[in-house]
């Protein structure tokens, strides 16, 4: 299946996210900017994302469902800074569980042998909107470590767009 890795730069940006139900990516400049907006145009309604936290120590965080398609704008007033390309999410689970990047790193089959997990998993800034192919059987181990049934939210993944058949 395919997931979106969304960084944000503090535990703080991830609840604001949650409490709101809504995310957005910051800024970066051209040519990237024009890249990614093309990108988030092709993001799924339903596809799923989970949060990374750049902060040290760094986490993985809160998976969610996409509930609409970002729009082309800046979104002010809701974190420190303005963001751009918000778009409605839906949470599965909050910033309870966490798991280490550290620990990903060593129990994600994805990554292991990975030479820079960073790459593998498209969490760059100038990458935002880039889905990563994450095998079910990974996805699962994911929402495992983050306290979350799977079979509990088979309904939720299984019907989201981009799962490979």
């Amino acid at each position: 299946m395919y997931v979106y890795f969304f960084t944000a730069p503090s535990l703080k940006d991830i609840q604001t996210a949650i409490d709101q139900r809504t995310w957005a990516v910051e800024p970066i400049g051209e040519p990237h900017a024009w890249a990614r907006l093309g990108r988030s145009r092709q993001m799924p309604i339903g596809a799923v994302g989970i949060f990374h936290c750049s902060a040290e120590p760094q986490v993985f965080t809160t998976p969610f469902l996409v509930e609409s398609r970002p729009e082309d704008r800046a979104i002010t007033g809701v974190w420190e800074q303005t963001l751009y390309l918000p778009f409605s999410i839906r949470p599965i689970g909050d910033l309870s569980t966490q798991i280490l990047f550290s620990h990903a790193r060593t129990t994600w089959p994805i990554l292991k042998g990975a030479a820079d997990a960073g790459d593998t998993l498209n969490l760059a800034a100038a990458l935002a909107f880039t889905p990563t192919f994450i095998p079910r059987y990974d996805w699962d181990l994911i929402l495992e470590q983050l306290r979350i049934d799977p079979e509990v939210h088979e309904e939720l993944f299984s019907a989201a767009p981009g799962i490979a058949s």
